[in-house]
């Protein structure tokens, strides 16, 4: 009897703390007495007082202990409540101690076979659609490289042509253009504005191709900031006069000598004030701001013309992602502009940045450190 007593405690010990069984004991009013640890495990903490309504879902209206006691010569499926993951069913069986009442359940094991299988087949699936797309990945990198390749060839081959007929226009506007009658004068500035257009264009297709095949470089010099303008200003007060607009140009003095890529920072510089010049209407003017703060040099181009909505300033600075603002003479471009002045800036270690005003305007800033180590 000793024995069988030891046998019996034992199991008791097993069952309270360790085994993977739920236990719990309940009054005759189905309210929570006892409990073991994997039931607290499962259930969470607090489960003394609790009714059965409490730790399992009552889909059915029937979760009384006299009545499914009625049925205990044979075990019911119950919904345990898992706090803060979905209800798991469970095999249960309740058998009636005097007044009290003993539930034990246990997870059902066919029911967690059959999950197993469910899992199996989607972690399979899973492992197809990986390899799937480790494949299409591939392809689409070659496809990309492919058509970088293109690209550049194709930029390459346009530009000397382009810049032939650029060359030539200027040549015959300069010489020859007093002997033209207005019409053939007219002719031939279309032609120059045009060709200077495609030129920009294919020259930003060289940079994208370039930025996307990872050959982009940097060619890093020590420079003042105010060589930067020297070139630059005549260009853009160039192409301001064709709008009647004006452009100021504000620098700091006393800013350290910079190391950057004087001719990539000019080309970001040419493209916001462009930019700004396009979508400004006729007569407006455009401010430059440059400026440090002790670790970095602020590049600052502001307009007051038509604005970018909320929801198109997070695609501006995307290759080809242009917005649905038209520019106030229609002027042309592919949308590559801002993405490459991003990637160069990036390069440089610095951020850029716009904040606009539909109606109001808008400014676009980039900062380089004074140090890219």
């Amino acid at each position: 009897m000793d024995a069988e007593k030891d046998i019996r405690d034992c199991l008791f010990d097993f069952l309270m703390q360790e085994a993977p069984i739920l236990y719990l004991l309940f009054n005759n009013e189905g309210t929570i007495e006892d409990f073991n640890q994997y039931a607290e495990d499962l259930l969470g903490g607090g489960l003394r007082g609790k009714g059965l309504a409490d730790v399992f879902v009552d889909f059915d209206g029937n979760l009384e202990p006299k009545d499914m006691a009625t049925h205990a010569e044979q075990p019911i499926l119950l919904h345990v409540s898992i706090p803060g993951d979905c209800p798991q069913t469970v095999l249960c069986t309740l058998k009636p101690l005097g007044d009290k009442y003993i539930l034990l359940a246990r997870f059902d094991p066919s029911e967690l076979f059959q999950l197993q299988k469910e899992l199996l087949a989607i972690n399979n699936e899973i492992n197809n659609l990986t390899r799937s797309l480790q494949k299409q990945k591939v392809e689409l990198e070659k496809l990309n490289q492919l058509k970088n390749q293109f690209l550049g060839m194709a930029a390459h081959d346009l530009r000397k042509p382009t810049g032939l007929i650029m060359s030539y226009s200027e040549f015959l506007i300069d010489e020859v253009s007093s002997g033209l009658d207005q019409e053939h004068q007219e002719f031939l500035s279309i032609i120059r504005s045009t060709s200077e257009t495609m030129k920009r264009m294919i020259d930003d297709f060289l940079d994208i191709s370039l930025i996307e095949s990872g050959l982009f470089e940097l060619d890093i010099q020590a420079l003042p900031v105010a060589d930067l303008f020297r070139t630059t200003m005549p260009l853009l007060n160039q192409i301001a006069r064709k709008k009647n607009i004006a452009i100021e140009l504000s620098l700091e003095d006393g800013i350290p000598i910079i190391y950057l890529d004087p001719a990539k920072i000019e080309q970001i510089i040419i493209n916001l004030v462009s930019n700004a010049i396009e979508y400004s209407q006729e007569g407006s003017h455009v401010l430059i701001g440059v400026y440090s703060n002790g670790s970095q040099v602020t590049f600052r181009v502001e307009d007051h013309g038509v604005g970018i909505p909320p929801d198109e300033i997070g695609k501006i600075f995307s290759p080809f992602g242009k917005g649905m603002t038209k520019k106030t003479s229609g002027e042309k471009s592919v949308g590559l502009g801002l993405a490459i002045a991003q990637q160069i800036v990036k390069q440089h270690n610095g951020t850029i940045s716009v904040q606009s005003e539909v109606g109001k305007g808008s400014v676009f800033q980039f900062t380089i450190p004074f140090c890219m180590a």
